[in-house]
């Protein structure tokens, strides 16, 4: 039985590490004017998202939204529980770029500052080139919160605070 809540409890973190990653940016592809603006900058007030944990590779989405400077974005992406980096995207919902990002995180198991029950994660953003750029700028990130009682195809994933990208 605690064979089988461990390896749970880490399907969920590492799902909970990709998750808060495709909450930043880097703007790769525009199809219009995008704003050329420095990482660190851009503040998303909301996150709500699912992963699964379930298969071979664990996969999350969600949306931002309340973000300051491009309103609202779906993210999606691959994520990695040892804390290694792994990949994102977000599709701004202006449609006038997307951000492809690289994320990690530090799980809390304790749950933090998040509720009763929750995985909590503190996730560093970086975002690889364009607007919202990471070097020389201020990194990204935020602390997200995963309710595993779902189980692991249904790991239920919100902010804590403030994502920035």
């Amino acid at each position: 039985m605690r064979h089988f809540r461990l390896s749970r409890l880490a399907a969920a973190v590492v799902m909970l590490g990709s998750t808060l990653g495709i909450a930043g940016g880097t703007l790769l592809a525009t199809s219009g004017p995008a704003s050329a603006v420095a990482g660190g900058v851009n503040v998303c007030n909301t996150f709500n998202g699912v992963a699964d944990a379930s298969g071979a590779v664990a996969i999350a989405s969600g949306t931002l939204s309340d973000c300051h400077q491009q309103g609202s974005g779906m993210l999606a992406g691959v994520f990695d529980i040892t804390g290694a980096p792994a990949p994102a995207s977000i599709a701004w919902a202006t449609g006038h770029a997307t951000s492809a990002i690289e994320l990690s995180a530090a799980i809390d198991f304790s749950g933090g500052p998040c509720p009763a029950g929750d995985i909590a994660a503190d996730i560093t953003i970086v975002v690889g080139g364009g607007p919202y750029a990471t070097p020389p700028s201020a990194t990204g990130g935020g602390i997200l919160c995963a309710d595993i009682t779902g189980g692991l195809a249904n790991i239920v994933l919100t902010n804590f605070g403030p994502v920035v990208i």
